[in-house]
């Protein structure tokens, strides 16, 4: 795939996974074919929780609530190569609705994710949602959301266990 951009690495780290690997799951749930798990940063304190769903092409989408239940979706190609920083031109699409469209920022080896604006209204739209579609430059990859209303209330129960587990008061 072409890139559009280059971004500073550290910015690209920040809030993604691939940074706070967890030692150990404190949290994790299962809903038809999506695996949840908290993830907690390097000094053991909560980071976020993130629910997977691979579709037919084995693709994995990855949902991710970060403490203050901030969004970021991710999508991952083991037949990608992508490079720290790189951006691409995408959309994401919830049934025939759009969901995002601009930049993704590259994770190593094969994904992109983005940030998604709007909390509550994106929340309310992958809810209800029954396919999500990423169109990233000349491709698209599909994803049929079964059981997505409870990974999302899995979310938001793992973040709220997270938060209370690593309160500071």
């Amino acid at each position: 795939m072409a890139r559009l951009g280059r971004i500073c690495p550290i910015v690209a780290l920040v809030g993604m996974l691939v940074v706070s690997t967890p030692t150990q799951a404190e949290y994790q749930f299962e809903f038809g074919h999506w695996y949840g798990q908290s993830l907690n940063s390097y000094n053991g304190g909560f980071e976020s929780c993130t629910a997977s769903l691979h579709n037919h092409d084995d693709q994995m989408l990855l949902v991710r609530f970060d403490r203050d239940f901030e969004i970021s979706i991710g999508v991952f190609d083991d037949d990608w190569t992508t490079n720290l920083g790189d951006t691409v031109a995408m959309e994401v699409w919830l049934d025939h609705i759009i969901l995002y469209s601009g930049l993704a920022l590259a994770i190593p080896k094969d994904g992109y994710y983005m940030q998604l604006n709007q909390r509550d209204w994106s929340f309310n739209l992958m809810q209800n949602a029954q396919k999500m579609l990423f169109k990233i430059e000349d491709q698209s990859v599909l994803f049929e959301l079964e059981s997505v209303s409870s990974a999302l209330s899995s979310l938001v129960a793992c973040v709220n266990h997270g938060r209370d587990e690593h309160s500071t008061t």
